[in-house]
């Protein structure tokens, strides 16, 4: 009998924090569940520690991979989850013992939902894995892992009015069928160094026809501290450029499923992350580089120039390039939307 829940952690160089996210999934209250464990070359022992524990759980599956980075290795769990929830969890953080029992106790008050539970944040004492400064819950989050809402059933255009869909992508804490990924081919762009998970959430999104329930109960805890982790890795222009090459070319698909909303959305964190990029491009490089980036990284996606042009077209080119050249992203934000 295949289990109801899998359970995917992707691994690299993790083994500072790694026993205790272990732990805290093999405790779960809730014991119907797989654990697959995937290793991205890691050369800190991670790979022994997670080999350890299958042979003291048959519930634990372990895989080795070389350096494939992360979204292969969340791909690699995919691939082989039977269970008919998937969830994803980051090496370094850990969860409550309640935690798939609530998503239990949800599922059985309703059933055909997308269910997401908040998040808190903690800090590590002197970088000790066993000590840690509670943060306050949300508020200590960074903005990109921060859900606001009140608790409830919202369908998906009240959802997507109630937060800014690029600041809530990652793909903790939040409860996949199984049957809508591996029926659609939902996997992460293991080409992207970030961002791959906000295109796999609007994927999973458009082809969503249950409504989404929002829980705040504090199941999952992430770790503020381990900013080295492969997980949490500073994005770079270039990786700019190929994230919103993707969610450009992502619209097509996204109209053939008739999620006109959600484009509308997508739409708008478009042109809030090309005014950021144009930031980087003027405050980062060098003038003389400035236009062959454009023209070498922008410009020869036929997509990515059209929307580039709409949005840096004449007329308003003196302007945008003026709050850009201040730093004033958020009055160029507010003007698109007034």
């Amino acid at each position: 009998m295949n289990p109801f829940y899998s359970i995917v952690i992707p691994i690299y160089n993790a083994s500072k924090f790694l026993s205790k996210c272990i732990d805290s999934v093999i405790n779960q209250s809730y014991k119907d569940f797989e654990l697959i464990l995937v290793d991205d070359g890691s050369t800190d022992g991670s790979l022994e520690i997670i080999e350890s524990y299958s042979k003291q759980d048959k519930r634990i599956i372990v895989c080795s991979q070389t350096n494939k980075g992360v979204s292969a290795a969340r791909n690699f769990g995919i691939e082989h989850a039977i269970g008919k929830y998937i969830l994803f969890i980051d090496a370094d953080d850990w969860i409550s013992m309640d935690y798939l029992s609530t998503f239990q106790s949800l599922l059985q008050l309703h059933e055909d939902v997308f269910i997401i539970q908040n998040v808190k944040c903690e800090y590590a004492l002197d970088n000790n894995p066993n000590a840690w400064a509670k943060g306050d819950n949300l508020n200590k989050l960074p903005e990109e892992y921060l859900y606001d809402f009140k608790e409830g059933i919202y369908d998906q255009n009240s959802f997507l009015d109630s937060t800014n869909l690029f600041n809530t992508p990652h793909p903790f804490a939040k409860l996949y069928k199984t049957e809508i990924i591996k029926k659609n081919g939902i996997l992460l762009d293991s080409s992207l160094e970030m961002g791959e998970d906000l295109i796999f959430f609007v994927k999973y999104l458009s082809l969503l026809k249950s409504r989404i329930y929002v829980s705040n109960s504090i199941g999952y805890y992430y770790n503020c501290d381990n900013i080295g982790s492969a997980m949490k890795s500073k994005l770079n222009v270039q990786n700019d450029v190929k994230l919103l090459s993707a969610l450009v070319n992502l619209i097509p698909d996204l109209s053939i499923t008739n999620s006109m909303y959600l484009i509308e959305k997508c739409d708008h964190g478009i042109k809030e992350k090309f005014y950021t990029l144009r930031q980087k491009i003027y405050h980062d490089l060098p003038l003389a580089e400035r236009y062959s980036f454009i023209h070498d990284f922008i410009f020869s996606d036929i997509h990515l120039k059209k929307y580039y042009k709409r949005i840096f077209g004449f007329g308003k080119n003196k302007i945008v390039n003026l709050l850009i050249s201040f730093n004033q992203i958020r009055i160029l934000n507010w003007l698109h939307r007034s």
